[in-house]
């Protein structure tokens, strides 16, 4: 799950679509590449290069929201605790 809260206020925050994240290009080949929640069955996205097969898990490169953030109300299942 990726999270998303305005920059300027820290508050109205909301869950990430694919639609919501940019265009990027792989660092290896310069192809654009394709975003996928297919690697994980659905449980994250990936960024996948089509042509050099790399592929980056979007979680991976982004800090924590609690790094950055407030507590915001907005969990994921493994933010749970049981």
């Amino acid at each position: 799950m990726v999270g998303r809260v305005c920059l300027k206020c820290r508050t109205r925050s909301d869950y990430v679509a694919v639609t919501d994240l940019p265009d990027l290009k792989c660092e290896h080949c310069e192809t654009s590449l394709t975003v996928s929640q297919e690697v994980e069955h659905h449980r994250n996205y990936y960024y996948l290069c089509p042509k050099c097969r790399r592929q980056w898990r979007l979680a991976s490169v982004l800090p924590s929201w609690n790094q950055l953030f407030p507590y915001s109300g907005l969990a994921a299942d493994q933010d749970i605790h049981r």
